[in-house]
């Protein structure tokens, strides 16, 4: 995923939770069936604009601090790391991994 797509989901995720839970008051006369889904997708992006938001911080943020680890625990961090990891910072850890093996060479 790249970082402006990551960008976007936080922004409509953040819409959807805040026009969901406009639906669920009760001036609003919707059945109750639909005010059901209407909190299940409000459940859904409360939960989901946090994870976005770490995945960001994590993406942006943690190679940084470890510029100085060893070359065997970077490469180990990196594969725990990748599933979270956008396109960008990919990229990133990579060149950082290459950039400390050829140090080794």
């Amino acid at each position: 995923m790249k970082d402006r797509t990551l960008s976007f989901l936080i922004l409509f995720f953040c819409l959807l939770g805040i026009i969901s839970y406009l639906f669920m008051g009760e001036s609003i006369g919707l059945e109750s069936d639909r005010r059901r889904v209407v909190s299940y997708i409000f459940a859904v992006s409360f939960g989901a604009v946090p994870l976005l938001i770490i995945q960001k911080i994590v993406s942006r943020l943690f190679l940084s601090g470890l510029s100085r680890v060893r070359l065997s625990t970077l490469e180990g961090l990196f594969v725990f790391y990748y599933p979270f990891l956008t396109k960008e910072a990919r990229e990133e850890w990579r060149a950082c991994i290459e950039e400390k093996k050829g140090e080794h060479n």
